[in-house]
């Protein structure tokens, strides 16, 4: 399977010294992701107006108008059913842009099965037109970069992606409650991101939490929501 590269995607001579890339969501500039196939680097898709799919490792998403995806380093993913009318940006930037040590240390609790929850995403409509605002304030230093302004496009990308993080982690209330099994939840969920692939046992993550599968059981459906 093929790992497209961001080095690899120039349009300009200045891009060799960027770690991010914007453009137009236009059926020529997703030409290379009709297949299957991976990234080096994170890429988000915008929607402003139109349709399309993306498929990312086994779901597919239906994206239009008000929605982004957030597609992470290594994910498998594919886009399909592009409309004719699909208007929007595409924005790739390297990882090493976003700091991961933010969501390691000061935003763990955030970091609760990130790499699918913001794969899909639907703002309201005036979070989407300031994050529109902050994209195109993106693409036009993009077009004519400067030491400074190449400063200034990697926070807003990280204001951005900021917000997406806050937006999805407002669907999960019960994380903002101080509770004695939380950190077991947390930890469970970092641990499914990781190994979902190769253990899909509930038996194998108590294991590695030192609880029952029992317990665990219990402490997934609370924190879901399934149960007071």
């Amino acid at each position: 399977m093929k790992t497209l590269k961001i080095k690899d995607n120039q349009q300009k001579k200045e891009d060799q010294d960027l770690s991010f890339r914007i453009f137009d969501l236009t059926s020529e500039n997703l030409n290379a992701y009709t297949v299957p196939h991976k990234k080096d680097h994170f890429c988000l898709f915008v929607i402003e107006e139109g349709t399309m799919q993306v498929s990312i490792e086994d779901k597919i998403h239906k994206l239009k108008a008000g929605k982004i995806a957030v597609i992470f380093p290594e994910q498998v993913s594919l886009v399909s059913s592009i409309s004719v009318d699909l208007k929007g940006k595409i924005i790739l930037f390297e990882e090493i842009l976003f700091c991961s040590d933010i969501l390691k240390n000061e935003l763990s609790t955030y970091n609760v099965h990130l790499s699918t929850q913001l794969n899909c995403i639907i703002l309201s409509a005036i979070d989407f037109q300031h994050s529109i605002g902050m994209i195109n304030s993106i693409q036009d230093i993009y077009q004519y970069p400067s030491l400074v302004k190449k400063e200034q496009a990697r926070f807003y990308i990280k204001i951005l992606l900021l917000g997406l993080i806050e937006s999805v982690h407002g669907l999960h209330p019960v994380l903002y409650q101080e509770t004695v099994d939380k950190p077991i939840y947390i930890k469970y969920k970092k641990l499914l991101n990781i190994h979902y692939k190769q253990h899909r046992a509930v038996q194998y993550y108590a294991e590695q939490l030192m609880v029952s599968s029992k317990k665990l059981n219990s402490i997934t459906k609370r924190h879901c929501g399934k149960q007071q």
